[in-house]
């Protein structure tokens, strides 16, 4: 089965090519790059669970494959760019460079079996923690709704309106975000274990998240992220592969083209026509990802190289100007600037791929050492992947394709400061209370709280 759904995939792809790319080169190089891909998703489809590789690469292929080689054929690339065919034939050595070095240092990704018990396991805290998350969350909600209302859950206003300080807001974003979002995951963990009990607090944990993370108040890639941790921690069975495989393209053709409409007004659902949302919105700047690399490849040729002052910027994204002064715009405001004093653009909030990224701050040296490095690091997280990490890998998973798109400041702090939050923060309350209880004479749950009803005792 997955053999027949490749090569027909590769053979569909490929006419596509041949019959919207009339210049021989660039075509070629396509095609090239494409195969490169279509490889990377053989390797990672051969096991039965989704894996961050299969992310990456199917990202590459809407991003840098089909989605260009729709926008060549108009002539105008999402950012207003005009289509130059030298600038396209470099990108895509560019690109072919890094992916075939991802490939060469790449393993073929590594399957670790775990049964229900150990996944739930994964996610699973104490009840004092669990507590502890819970009430913030509640705390999180209501705070939230008495200072902004039903305006926040519509996306009308955000922490950003409130905070004047764009470091902080992020923080806040995140932070706040990352608490309703581990709530619920912490709760549902303990509802699959015994729904009764659970039962009120699991209904409470749906509300807070779904007022705080719905289509209408963040991006699809958030969007992504929750549901791709939520699969991957309690459906892994469910969703293998190639069902995962058909279920992104469904996604990212039907239903991201509707929570589009969600986020734009319900006035467009009267107007709905599936083959237009689904192709229309190739044409716009949420596809610009391809368009951006050709443009800081034009910013590099004028300006030069970086140097790692981008990537500084990103590390260190949560100081504030006020204090650091000279810190970086992200690279996508960066570009976006670049293309305003060009005539190209009038806003600069743009997206930055990642190959973008290492290219404008180190030229093809970037292009050649990071993918290696990520190829190596992944490989490592793959032979130390085991119950204990898994809500780390998670994570990382659902992060993964908001870091290839960009900018890399944003995807950076959000993956990190959700991976702090998520996965390191309630394993140290686990660690307190631990800690606690050995320290104490009390007996159970040392009396810290029967803050939920006790799981033993029958309703």
């Amino acid at each position: 089965m997955k053999k027949f759904f490749v090569i027909n995939f590769f053979l569909i792809n490929l006419l596509i090519m041949i019959f919207f790319l009339d210049n021989v080169f660039v075509a070629l190089t396509f095609i090239v790059h494409f195969s490169l891909i279509t490889i990377g998703i053989i390797k990672s489809i051969k096991g039965k669970y989704v894996t961050v590789d299969l992310i990456i690469w199917l990202f590459k292929y809407l991003f840098f494959i089909f989605s260009p080689i729709i926008q060549i054929n108009t002539g105008y690339f999402p950012n207003n760019l005009p289509v130059i065919f030298d600038e396209v034939i470099i990108v895509n050595f560019i690109l072919i460079l890094w992916s075939s070095i991802f490939l060469l240092v790449r393993k073929t990704p590594r399957q670790v079996t775990m049964n229900k018990f150990e996944l739930n396991k994964s996610i699973e805290s104490t009840k004092p923690t669990t507590f502890f998350f819970f009430v913030s969350a509640t705390v999180i909600g209501l705070f939230t709704y008495l200072l902004l209302g039903f305006d926040f859950f519509l996306g009308h206003i955000g922490w950003e309106d409130i905070i004047e300080n764009s470091s902080l807001s992020l923080i806040a974003a995140i932070g706040l975000r990352g608490i309703i979002f581990t709530n619920f995951l912490l709760v549902f963990a303990k509802f699959k274990n015994n729904r009764g009990i659970y039962l009120i607090p699991f209904l409470i944990s749906v509300l807070l998240l779904i007022y705080y993370v719905n289509p209408f108040n963040v991006a699809r890639y958030y969007l992504a992220f929750v549901g791709l941790t939520i699969i991957a921690l309690f459906y892994r069975e469910l969703i293998t592969t190639l069902r995962f495989f058909i279920i992104f393209l469904v996604g990212v053709f039907i239903v991201f083209p509707f929570v589009n409409i969600f986020r734009d007004g319900f006035s467009e659902i009267t107007s709905f026509n599936i083959s237009e949302l689904a192709f229309s919105q190739l044409l716009q700047l949420h596809f610009d990802a391809y368009s951006n690399i050709i443009a800081t490849f034009q910013y590099v040729s004028l300006y030069g190289l970086q140097w790692g002052f981008q990537l500084l910027g990103s590390v260190f994204f949560f100081v504030p100007r006020n204090i650091w002064e000279s810190k970086p715009p992200h690279t996508g405001e960066l570009i976006g600037d670049y293309l305003i004093q060009s005539g190209y653009m009038n806003f600069n909030n743009l997206a930055n791929a990642l190959p973008s990224e290492m290219f404008v701050d180190f030229g093809i040296l970037g292009i050649v050492v990071v993918p290696a490095l990520m190829a190596y690091l992944l490989n490592k997280l793959d032979q130390k992947l085991n119950v204990k990490n898994y809500l780390a890998y998670c994570i990382i998973l659902g992060f993964i394709f908001y870091i290839y798109r960009g900018a890399l400041m944003s995807g950076f702090a959000y993956s990190i400061g959700t991976l702090v939050i998520v996965y390191l923060l309630p394993k140290f309350i686990d660690k307190i209370v631990t800690f606690v209880k050995s320290s104490t004479t009390e007996q159970g749950d040392g009396n810290i709280g029967s803050y939920f009803p006790n799981e033993n005792r029958r309703l």
